[in-house]
């Protein structure tokens, strides 16, 4: 009962994919700002740590 009472209540508002940013966040705008600098920085992370691997590889040979 309260699925359907949840279901009702959204009906007429608009559809929460139109407030996506980056087609993958749904929060306010700072929320969206912090995941957003999150995700660079650990891509960041990322491409060091694969640089750092790529390096140790070569110097092994």
């Amino acid at each position: 009962m309260r699925y359907r009472k949840f279901v009702s209540s959204g009906r007429g508002r608009p559809a929460p994919w139109q407030s996506l940013a980056s087609q993958m966040l749904l929060g306010d705008e700072r929320f969206v700002d912090d995941m957003q600098a999150r995700l660079r920085q650990q891509n960041r992370d990322l491409a060091e740590n694969r640089a750092a691997s790529g390096r140790a590889g070569q110097s092994r040979s």
